[in-house]
Order: structure tokens, then C-alpha cells, then sequence
């Protein structure tokens, strides 16, 4: 895939959950989305069609251009300068102020809890905008947030207060919106429950599911550079792989265990659903690079026995679709026939009483019968399932037509 000024690397690479510069990653992600969610290629990619990027068969002569024609909110998003993130987000963060005062929103050990909780709600950062109630020099930034949401209406996100500030000050400027903890509050008090906790919370607050499941796909292999003021904030040291980390290398309740969530997406012990590379290394607990290199050094690599088990699933799953269609068109063939069977019955008993005085409901009844075997008759033209149809129909029409005659009074 090649890119238009968007490194083709930063947008698809992942690390591991636990690497120290996963959110630098992430951050740096966001960073190039701003620039404008375009990228060339001529096979789609999912991941980055759900975040609402653009994708143009072959690279355009002047790619700002293409990017201002495409995205014409654009270039309002980036003359406001309070945020970073996708201008056509699916979620806007809004935080109270960066603690150490820094012009990036969220650019710190909380800002990476805050989208490791997200991800665990099926959120990918290049679906979202982060900006803050207040400026570096604690300013209020009411009125650009007000622009915000007039720019960003099209789009229809949801609105995440993160923190009192931030919730005073949608609500002044009348934005509508869900509030809960900032992550920083989080980080410091509730630290102990770690990104699950925090997921659960903002969940509990109305944040809304994301499109997003299973387990993310690490590259540990190369790597874009990172923007040099993301680096000391929230960055370390490189992680290390081990050629040794093989199922083998573990007992085999454990590698077993881990396998089965890897390639299934749940535990085989708990029937609970397994969403991260962290989330399967903590029930064997070791760390996520080693799942990772089992899974990589495997023969073959759990992820071949992954995608084979998503294809099987979704065929039991239209499979299942399948046979409840078919029980659904029994039970209704069932009902039809049942309803002319009834109305020819009680059509039998009017004939025999002449003293018998024809209703409304009676004729409701024949029609309502007649209406069914023009419908099994449309279902099925030009079979011999169709000719009896069509004389079962031509027989209802005569005892309608007698039932409304007698109704009227001009039965022989």
C-alpha cells in the first residue's frame, strides 16, 4: 500500500498492550490522521475504511488538494488548533487540562489508559478527536469547542466529557454529551482495576460500543520514527523478543490455554471473551510479547488456525441463519394453510344452514383466505403446485362471491 504523506507503516503497525511505547504508537496515529484521512491503494483495508478514511486508486497530482476537496471541514478543523485526531470522528474526547500543561490533549500515561480502556469497547484511536476544556495557560476554550461541534455535525459523534472541567463546560455551551472520570483520575484512584476497570466505567457512563473485536495484530518488526515530543512523555526502551518463546517452552495446560484464546477469541476455562494480546498473556501469565512470539513461531502460526476458525464461524453462523429462515417459512405455510382450512370449513357449515345470517366477520374470513392463496400461488408460478393453487383459487372466489351475495340478500 502506498500513502499520500500518511506513513503507510504508522497507520497499521501495533505493538503489544504492554510495550512502553505503545501509546507514543498510537499518538503518532492520531497525528497523521489530522493531516486528512486520505491514503492510496488498490486493495481496501477495513480497519482504516471504518475509521472513515478515503481511499483513491492511484496516488492524485497534488494530495492537499485532494485531501481539501474530499474533507472540505478540514481545513476549519486545523484553524481551530485544539485538538489532534480525526475530523470526522466517531468519538470526541474533551479532557479538563493536561496536568503538566502540554499542547497535545491527553499525551500521557493517562492518556494511554484512557485508549487502552477504549480499545477493550472496540475503539480504534483513528476513530476519535481529543481536545481539552482548557488551553495550556488554563484558558477556556468554550467557543472553539462550540465550532467544534458545528464543524463536526455531519459526522455525529459522541461527545465524552472526561472529568468536572470538561463536563461544565459542554454543558455551558450546550453540547450534548456523556460524562465520566478522566482517565488521570482513573490512573491515580482507581489504578488497581487497570484499563478493564476503567472500560467498565466508561461503558456504565453511556460511552457506546465500537465496531472493533478480537485481538489486535502486532508488528514488532519495523517501525515508523516517532515525533521526537512524543518520545521522553510516554515512551522506553525497545521491545525484546525471544526466539525461544515457543508453545513448547511452556507446560501444556498453559500454551493450550493460550492458543485456544488466541485463535477463538475467548477463554476455554471461563467462556469469557479475550480481546488483546494482554487480555490472553494475563491468563497464563507471562508477558504479551511472549504470546505473541508463540504465536509467530508456531507450526503452523495461530494466526492460519485464526482465520480458519473465523471462516468456520461464519459459516455455522449462515448456516444458522439459514435453517431459522426455514423454520420460519414451515411455521408460516403451516399458519396459511391453516386459515384457508378454516374458512372453507366454516364456508361448509353456512351452506348447510339457509337460515343462516352472513356476517361481516364471515366474509373478513374468506378474504383473508383468498389473500393467503394468491400469496403461495405468487411464490410458486408455473409449477403443478401452482395449477392446484390456481384452482383452490378459483373456488375461493366462488364461495366469496356466494357468501356476499347471501350477506346482500340475493341468494336464490
Amino acid at each position: 500500500m502506498q500513502s499520500t504523506a500518511i506513513d503507510e507503516k504508522l497507520l497499521l503497525s501495533e505493538l503489544p498492550e504492554e510495550h512502553p511505547g505503545w501509546w507514543s504508537l498510537g499518538y503518532s496515529r492520531l497525528l497523521s490522521v489530522s493531516q486528512g484521512p486520505l491514503w492510496v491503494s488498490q486493495k481496501a483495508d477495513p480497519r482504516l475504511e471504518l475509521a472513515g478514511m478515503i481511499r483513491l486508486p492511484e496516488k492524485p497530482k497534488d494530495p492537499e488538494d485532494a485531501r481539501r476537496k474530499l474533507w472540505p471541514t478540514l481545513q476549519r478543523v486545523q484553524d481551530l488548533k485544539i485538538g489532534v485526531g480525526n475530523p470526522a470522528p466517531r468519538l470526541v474526547l474533551v479532557g479538563d487540562k493536561h496536568p503538566g500543561g502540554n499542547r497535545r490533549p491527553f499525551l500521557s500515561r493517562s492518556g494511554g489508559l484512557l485508549m487502552q480502556a477504549l480499545r477493550r469497547l472496540g475503539w480504534d484511536e483513528l476513530q476519535v478527536f481529543l481536545t481539552n476544556a482548557k488551553d495550556t495557560e488554563g484558558k477556556s476554550q468554550r467557543e472553539g469547542l462550540k465550532e467544534l461541534e458545528s464543524i463536526f455535525k455531519n459526522a455525529e459523534p459522541t461527545w465524552i466529557a472526561l472529568g468536572a472541567g470538561a463536563e461544565g463546560c459542554l454543558r455551558r455551551i450546550k453540547v450534548p454529551h456523556v460524562s465520566a472520570w478522566s482517565p488521570f483520575y482513573a490512573l491515580k484512584f482507581r489504578s488497581a482495576a487497570g484499563p478493564d476497570g476503567y472500560a467498565d466505567h466508561l461503558k456504565s457512563r453511556g460511552v457506546p460500543e465500537g465496531p472493533f473485536d478480537g485481538l489486535p495484530e502486532p508488528n514488532v518488526g519495523e517501525l515508523p520514527d516517532l515525533p521526537t515530543d512524543l518520545l521522553p512523555k510516554v515512551s522506553g526502551k525497545p521491545i525484546k523478543t525471544s526466539e525461544g518463546a515457543t508453545p513448547a517452552s511452556l507446560p501444556p495446560d498453559k500454551a493450550d490455554r493460550a492458543y485456544v484464546a488466541y485463535v477463538t477469541g475467548r477463554d476455554r476455562l471461563t467462556g469469557q471473551p479475550i480481546k488483546t494480546l494482554s487480555d490472553a498473556a494475563k491468563l497464563i501469565g507471562v508477558a504479551p510479547n511472549r504470546v505473541y512470539e508463540m504465536a509467530r513461531l508456531a507450526e503452523p502460526p495461530w494466526e492460519v488456525d485464526r482465520d480458519q476458525h473465523r471462516e468456520q464461524r461464519r459459516r455455522q453462523i449462515l448456516d444458522e441463519v439459514r435453517e431459522h429462515e426455514a423454520r420460519v417459512l414451515a411455521d408460516l405455510e403451516v399458519r396459511q394453510l391453516r386459515i384457508v382450512s378454516q374458512a372453507m370449513s366454516a364456508y361448509a357449515e353456512v351452506q348447510a344452514n339457509e337460515k343462516y345470517k352472513v356476517s361481516a366477520t364471515d366474509i373478513a374470513k374468506l378474504t383473508q383466505a383468498l389473500q393467503v392463496v394468491i400469496g403461495m400461488r405468487t411464490s410458486a408460478p408455473g409449477t403443478e403446485e401452482d395449477s392446484l393453487i390456481g384452482a383452490s383459487l378459483e373456488e375461493l372466489h366462488e364461495m366469496l362471491g356466494s357468501l356476499i351475495a347471501r350477506r346482500m340478500g340475493k341468494a336464490e
